[in-house]
Parts: structure tokens; C-alpha cells; sequence
């Protein structure tokens, strides 16, 4: 299971609040991070989150610790779209 301890402290971002509407380039995720998230799908391309509806196949990676420059192995966790979705929302109290 890949999920941050319940104690975790929430970590400042470098990124605006608005970020949905930005492509990847403009959200900070450049040509390096393409090639991190390839390897990490191509190692673990099953979800890890495997929350409630998970669809099985991971397509994202989530970073954990919530610091999108640290793509280290042990920070990254290869998810499905709706489980990595449910998993910021749960985050956020959505």
C-alpha cells in the first residue's frame, strides 16, 4: 500500500493553487519528470493505491511526501487515475 502516515506534515509546494487547468510543462512536471513517471509505470504498472473502485492499471504516479522534485523511488507511487484522484481528495477533505 502507498500512502503517507497520518501523522505526515503538510509540505509548501512551489506550485500556485490553480493548477488544474495547466498543462504538465507549466505545472512543473518538464521532459526529466516524463521519463521518472515512464520507468516507474514500466517497474510497477499496476495501482498501488488500490482504493475503492481502483481500475487496476496505474497511469499516474503520485508523489508522496507531496514534493514534486523529489522523484527518489521511494517518494513515488504508481496509481490509476480514479485512485489517485479519491486519494488528493481525501487529502483536501473533498
Amino acid at each position: 500500500m502507498c500512502e503517507l502516515p497520518p501523522t505526515a506534515p503538510k509540505l509548501a509546494t512551489h506550485k500556485p493553487a490553480n493548477t488544474q487547468n495547466r498543462n504538465t510543462t507549466a505545472r512543473g512536471y518538464g521532459h526529466h519528470w516524463q521519463q521518472v513517471r515512464k520507468v516507474k509505470i514500466r517497474q510497477s504498472p499496476f495501482c498501488e493505491l488500490k482504493l475503492e473502485g481502483c481500475t487496476g492499471w496505474a497511469e499516474q504516479v503520485h508523489h508522496k511526501n507531496k514534493d514534486t522534485r523529489d522523484n527518489s523511488a521511494s517518494n513515488l507511487c504508481s496509481t490509476c487515475r480514479h485512485c489517485h484522484q479519491l486519494h488528493h481528495n481525501q487529502e483536501s477533505g473533498a
